[in-house]
């Protein structure tokens, strides 16, 4: 008897290998208590899953559906359930028999949610987060859908955001004032837009793939028109450099000969003061003579003489005086009568000072007056005042 069951065991195992099971076995697993749909699923599902265990017995379904575990989601391909046989499903999850790891089933999203064990960090789901769960992996599914299509009109979109990257700066830049420098650029919109959901997503969305559609039609006709732009735009440039360079030398050379000019100019200015004051030099003190090398380095630098504007006018004076200017005053006759052989060296630099005053046409005041007074006294008799 035993040998017998051993026998029948082994034929069993090998025509459910061959797939060769007799259909009143399918027929029994299934029952007369399920609806049509859960026979379809059982019956589907154990034509697809070894149900003769080793030892010849029939393994029930609720064990071998645990042979099956969820892999993935596809979109975009309308498939038969092979689980309840429904037609044009939308959403083809994909089982993969985890005995042999490479069998796999199409079934639908409904199916999945009913017989399958989905397990999540050691949490089984269950009701709606199962649900949940499984609406997120289908709308990831869709989003690669997405993103395949996409790729597929538009496998170089990459390169094309960087190709055509100069366009996004061709209204904005050239030939447009500074305050309108950051006009509305519907291209570098575009652009921006389409760079973010790439990166973000890997596809864009309905109303911004018609907007790239359309631009990517006229998009080598916009580039050789911006090319041809830059190029005009890049000669202007540099023939505007060259004008600038020119004028810019120009100028230097204007600033070159006028420097030139205006130096020469004080130095001539300068060495006729030496010149023309070189008279007096036996007859200043040591302040003085300073003083005029210092006026004469002045006029030479272009720098004011400040202080000295005086100076130069009592010494303008003097050299009047030198001269023989004719001076109409009582007091420069009498100054000029006396005798230098008398005068000590203050009294012949005040001499030459008052001379100079009245040469310039100035008044003098008491105390010069007292000063000539006294000194006059013995020499050429009293001034009257």
């Amino acid at each position: 008897m035993a040998n017998h069951l051993t026998i029948l065991a082994r034929q069993w195992k090998s025509a459910d290998e061959n797939d060769e099971l007799p259909e009143a076995l399918y027929d029994a697993l299934v029952g007369e208590n399920n609806t049509a749909y859960e026979r379809r699923v059982i019956k589907a599902l154990s034509r697809a899953t070894r149900i003769v265990n080793n030892d010849g017995s029939i393994r029930d379904f609720s064990e071998l559906v645990k042979d099956w575990e969820y892999s993935h989601s596809v979109y975009g391909h309308t498939s038969v359930c092979q689980a309840c046989g429904k037609k044009d499903i939308v959403q083809n999850c994909y089982l993969k028999n985890k005995e042999d790891g490479v069998t796999e089933l199409i079934v639908g999203s409904t199916c999945v949610f009913r017989y399958m064990e989905i397990v999540i960090d050691g949490i089984l789901l269950e009701g709606e987060e199962k649900e949940e769960w499984l609406r997120v992996e289908m709308n990831a599914a869709k989003r690669e859908f997405r993103r395949q299509m996409f790729l597929a009109r538009y496998p170089t979109v990459m390169g094309d955001l960087e190709r055509y990257e100069p366009l996004t700066h061709h209204y904005s830049n050239f030939g447009v004032k500074r305050t309108y420098r950051y006009r509305y650029n519907p291209i570098g919109k575009l652009f921006k837009a389409m760079g973010k959901r790439m990166v973000k997503f890997g596809y864009p969305g309905p109303q911004l793939e018609d907007d790239w559609a359309r631009f990517m039609n006229s998009a080598e006709d916009r580039l050789t028109e911006h090319n041809d732009f830059m190029e005009q735009a890049n000669k202007e440039r540099l023939i505007r450099e060259e004008n600038s360079r020119l004028l810019q030398t120009e100028r230097e050379d204007r600033w070159t000969l006028e420097l030139e000019r205006q130096t020469a100019e004080r130095d001539e200015k300068a060495s006729d003061f030496l010149t023309h004051t070189a008279p007096l030099e036996a007859t200043m003190n040591q302040w003085e003579q300073n003083a005029r090398l210092q006026i004469a380095d002045r006029l030479r630098k272009g720098t004011p003489l400040r202080g000295y504007t005086n100076t130069v006018k009592e010494w303008q004076n003097r050299i009047s005086v030198m001269d023989g200017a004719e001076v109409e005053h009582p007091v420069f006759k009498q100054l000029e009568e006396l005798d230098e052989s008398t005068l000590n060296d203050w009294e012949k630099n005040f001499r030459q000072s008052i001379m100079a005053r009245l040469a310039g046409g100035r008044e003098l005041t008491k105390k010069q007056a007292s000063a000539i007074a006294r000194m006059m006294k013995g020499k050429a008799g009293s001034i009257a005042e």
